[in-house]
């Protein structure tokens, strides 16, 4: 007859436990890096649709100016426009 002894038992149920532990604090840090991944994700698109509406206004007012200044000045216009946003980035970085 075999017999078992208390403490190998033991050790199993303590070994299993702390797999268990080690399991569950793996997969509490992936989750918590794809929620994190998917706040930078939402974030970045936030940014680029507030970059789209701010072309998105800047063309319907280009075209609206286009509209009552004729098309040989539109392109002068834009390109005024265009340099001097350049040159605010430049300076405010």
């Amino acid at each position: 007859m075999e017999t078992i002894s208390l403490t190998s038992d033991n050790n199993y149920y303590n070994t299993e436990k702390s797999n268990n532990i080690r399991n569950m604090i793996r997969c509490e840090k992936i989750i918590a890096r794809m929620f994190s991944l998917l706040y930078d994700l939402s974030y970045n698109l936030y940014r680029i649709l507030v970059i789209c509406e701010y072309f998105a206004y800047y063309i319907l007012v280009y075209e609206k100016i286009m509209i009552l200044m004729g098309r040989k000045y539109f392109f002068d216009f834009v390109f005024i426009e265009i340099t001097r946003e350049v040159q605010y980035i430049y300076n405010t970085s």
